[in-house]
């Protein structure tokens, strides 16, 4: 287990800075980058709960993984949020790599209110000591 919730409580103010890149971009009518930036958000805080835990890992796969295993397999977590994180880094990867994917309005609003409540119950998990 991490000794300090200080490299966690990092990550964990990267995904939030993050969700505020995606309104930004859903507010500019940039719908495909504020699918991506949502995704991102949801995919720091898991960062934030797995290296909280002393894991490392360096592959999204891998963090999305150990996300399922440590808090939604254990219980920590409704297991709701490991699923809406597997769909958030397939919803990434078509508004990246798809040519034709674009997603509408409604579809990033959605994704930036799923962002926003995975990052919510990120962070009170972690503030509330449950973690480390």
């Amino acid at each position: 287990m991490a000794s300090s919730l200080e490299e966690p409580m990092k990550w964990l103010f990267k995904a939030e800075r993050t969700l505020q890149e995606a309104v930004a971009l859903a507010d500019a009518g940039l719908y495909g980058g504020s699918v991506s930036r949502a995704y991102y958000a949801m995919f720091y805080a898991a960062k934030a709960a797995v290296v909280s835990e002393g894991v490392r890992s360096k592959k999204h796969s891998g963090v999305i993984s150990m996300f399922g295993r440590l808090f939604t397999g254990t219980g920590r977590l409704d297991p709701r949020f490991h699923r809406t994180l597997i769909r958030a880094f397939r919803w990434r990867e078509e508004a990246d790599y798809l040519v034709e994917s674009l997603p509408s309005e409604n579809e990033a609003r959605d994704r930036i209110l799923s962002a926003e409540e995975f990052v919510r119950a990120v962070k009170a998990l972690l503030i509330s000591g449950e973690m480390a």
